[in-house]
């Protein structure tokens, strides 16, 4: 499936600017955007092929280890919900208005997106326990990577940015943040620097959020400094467990 297709025929959502919003309305934003987030990948998932989701649920059932032919069909499913869950998130439109930039900037950064919305599935508890959804044992087994300390370095990875999705905001957060990643070889070499300055912005406008979304929800005194590094740092480490495999 072509970016390009996915982001003319979806449905937008309409654009927000939660600068100057309190607080109650960011989370409220938040929440909103989960949740219509987690109706699309319920849909997208059980409208998929029959036997792709017959071959993962029984594999999910008996534990076993996913063929490599299954989970390429795991990964391309998730890549298609990241797909479309990129192209309705607000800012995409209002940051970069040529529909070629755009494309650019999902191209680049849905292969974040997608490992990220893979640990939310195998890994948050609003996921687990669904038939069709495999552990991260059945997908990456003993010995699934040739360097044992790289194997080891990705489930270390795994678990830490696993932290994040326990809470819908931050689950939000990441994702956004993600998504409006600057910082990739692809779009030095095909954004303008004009371009990539306006999803700098967007991407800070975010962090500010997450900012403010845990000062709300952990508190002043509370850990909430914690949580605001966990969701920046999640960032660089979805990115180095992309390149490790």
């Amino acid at each position: 499936m072509r970016v390009s297709y996915v982001l003319s025929d979806t449905k937008k959502v309409d654009p927000v600017n939660m600068i100057d919003n309190s607080p109650a309305e960011l989370s409220q934003k938040i929440q909103e955007l989960y949740s219509s987030g987690h109706h699309l990948l319920h849909s997208t998932f059980h409208s998929s092929s029959p036997a792709v989701l017959a071959y993962l649920t029984q594999h999910t059932q008996h534990q076993t280890p996913l063929s490599s032919s299954l989970h390429s069909q795991f990964h391309l499913l998730v890549q298609h919900t990241s797909l479309l869950l990129a192209s309705r998130v607000p800012n995409l439109a209002s940051c970069l208005l040529s529909l070629g930039d755009q494309t650019c900037l999902v191209t680049a950064n849905i292969p974040l997106v997608t490992a990220y919305l893979s640990v939310v599935l195998v890994s948050s508890g609003d996921w687990q326990g669904t038939d069709c959804i495999p552990s991260y044992q059945q997908l990456y087994p003993p010995g699934w990577c040739l360097v044992i300390s790289m194997e080891e370095r990705h489930a270390v990875l795994w678990r830490k940015i696993a932290d994040t999705t326990r809470d819908r905001g931050e689950m939000v957060l990441v994702q956004l943040l993600l998504l409006f990643s600057p910082d990739s070889e692809c779009l030095t070499l095909q954004l303008s620097d004009c371009a990539r300055g306006r999803v700098e912005e967007v991407q800070a406008q975010w962090a500010r959020h997450a900012q403010v979304y845990c000062r709300q929800v952990y508190g002043e005194v509370g850990r909430y400094r914690t949580r605001v590094g966990d969701v920046i740092m999640a960032i660089a480490r979805v990115r180095e467990m992309v390149e490790i495999g």
